[in-house]
């Protein structure tokens, strides 16, 4: 078995199915198996698979277990050299599968490459990511971004300098919409964090991958397109987001540098929060949104504010949320 696809369902019930039709439309010349396992959705979702698909491997959960849990429990039955995880919410394009292959049966000293990624109007969506640094933080703190892409692509942590997205080469981190690992590199740095339920355990995945020598690569000659409605996003996913990079501070760095990184996040957020509010009092339904999920972020950074693991019931996860 060459390629294993991975996705992780939570009441996504039509991203999911476009995501497996995209892979009948788009076949892979490699022997490819599929993984859909599904976090206890109400929509449907696993009638419709099973009736439609019943050749892919579904494995249902039977609770919101998060996205390193749920893609855990589909690793560990993938028979696949490769393993390709995919956001219910991404579609394969011709050729991206075999593309990947290619590239990973020619460089064996890469643990994982990342696809560029195309929003759904084919335009770049930023997907390459320096590790976290303090210096990082604070340039994006200020917002230094948005006026020098080029400077932050070094030095910053989030890659928008498009320059950056023209040839192959070695990265931080990787979006976690579409990681494709090789499956022996697992050997070396074990499985997701389960500690994480979502957010930042691609950071951590791949920080254990670049400590252990393993090299972790961007290929643009392989694409994928993903939808990614940030605007859309049920607010209390920022306080889960929140979350997950504190404690990927406090799992990676000492106790005086993940203090000042957690300081300089809720700087951050606090000026993104006071611009939203000026900006809601206008009756901006946007701006209301941002507003509340900022505000739920920095309570979460609050010693007692920190959110617990949703139950089903909350429906705070999104298939297309990451």
């Amino acid at each position: 078995m060459d390629v294993s696809v991975v996705t992780v369902s939570y009441q996504s019930r039509e991203d999911v199915l476009g995501l497996l039709a995209s892979i009948g439309q788009h076949p892979a010349s490699r022997e490819v198996e599929v993984h859909v396992v599904d976090n206890a959705s109400t929509d449907g979702t696993e009638d419709a698979i099973r009736q439609r698909y019943p050749d892919v491997a579904f494995q249902q959960m039977g609770y919101n277990s998060g996205f390193s849990r749920a893609n855990n429990a589909a690793i560990v039955k993938c028979r696949g050299r490769y393993l390709l995880l995919l956001n219910p919410d991404t579609r394969v394009t011709a050729g991206c599968i075999d593309s990947l292959v290619g590239f990973m049966d020619q460089n064996p000293d890469v643990a994982a490459v990342g696809p560029k990624i195309l929003n759904r109007d084919m335009s770049l969506q930023a997907s390459i990511r320096n590790l976290p640094t303090l210096r990082g933080a604070l340039l994006e703190a200020v917002f230094l971004h948005h006026f020098f892409p080029r400077f932050l692509a070094r030095y910053g942590e989030m890659v928008y300098d498009v320059s950056a997205y023209e040839s192959a080469h070695p990265v931080g981190w990787l979006s976690g919409a579409a990681m494709f690992v090789r499956r022996s590199a697992l050997d070396q740095v074990g499985l997701l964090d389960e500690e994480f339920f979502l957010f930042s355990e691609e950071i951590d995945w791949f920080k254990r991958m670049n400590d252990a020598g393993l090299a972790v690569w961007f290929f643009p000659g392989s694409c994928i397109i993903h939808r990614d409605d940030k605007g859309d996003r049920n607010p209390n996913l920022i306080a889960i987001d929140v979350d997950s990079r504190r404690l990927y501070w406090h799992k990676h760095a000492s106790a005086p540098v993940a203090f000042v990184a957690i300081s300089i996040l809720a700087f951050n957020m606090s000026v993104r929060y006071v611009l939203w509010s000026l900006v809601a009092f206008r009756g901006d339904s946007y701006a209301v949104r941002q507003r509340t999920a900022l505000g739920r972020g920095l309570r979460a950074l609050s010693p007692s504010g920190r959110p617990v693991r949703p139950t089903p019931e909350q429906h705070t996860i999104r298939g297309g949320a990451r």
